[in-house]
C-alpha cells in the first residue's frame, strides 16, 4: 500500500470497525449515541456539510488538499458513508431525501476538479462505490423513481 493512502485507510478501518459494534446494539439503546459524523480535513479551504437523519448512522468525510467540498443530505434508518477526497477542487453532492431502510455509500476522488452529484436512493445504489481519478470529470447518479 502506498504511503499516500495510509491515513485515509487507517481512518476508514478504525471508523468502520468501531461502527460495526453500534449496529449490533439492541433497539432500545439511546439512538443519539448511534449516529456519528467524522470529518478529517488536511489542507486549505475544504468544506463539509452533513445533514443526516437516521436511527443509526456513521459518516466519515476525509479531505486532503485544497478547495474540496462535500455536501451530504441523507435520510434512512441506517446510514454508512465514506468520502475520501485527495486533490484540488473536488466536489461531492449527495441528496437522498426519501427514507430507505439502509444506505451505504463509498466515494473516492483523486485528482483535480472531480464532480459527483448523487440524487435519490434505491436498491441499485444501496451499496454503491464510486472511484474517480484524473481531472475535469463529472458523474451524475440519478436514483429517482418516476411518478406517472
Amino acid at each position: 500500500m502506498r504511503i499516500q493512502y495510509l491515513l485515509p485507510a487507517l481512518i476508514f478501518i478504525a471508523f468502520f470497525s468501531y461502527s460495526d459494534t453500534l449496529f449490533g446494539q439492541p433497539s432500545n439503546v439511546d439512538l443519539a449515541k448511534n449516529t456519528s459524523v467524522l470529518i478529517q480535513q488536511i489542507g486549505v479551504a475544504n468544506t463539509s456539510v452533513a445533514e443526516i437523519s437516521s436511527q443509526q448512522g456513521q459518516i466519515a468525510l476525509v479531505q486532503l488538499g485544497a478547495g474540496n467540498e462535500v455536501n451530504f443530505h441523507m435520510k434512512a434508518k441506517k446510514i454508512k458513508g465514506l468520502v475520501l477526497q485527495k486533490g484540488v477542487d473536488n466536489k461531492v453532492f449527495n441528496v437522498a431525501p426519501n427514507p430507505r431502510e439502509t444506505m451505504k455509500t463509498v466515494v473516492m476522488q483523486r485528482g483535480y476538479n472531480q464532480n459527483l452529484l448523487m440524487l435519490g436512493g434505491n436498491s441499485m445504489s444501496e451499496n454503491m462505490t464510486i472511484r474517480m481519478r484524473g481531472k475535469n470529470q463529472t458523474v451524475v447518479v440519478r436514483n429517482i423513481k418516476r411518478r406517472r
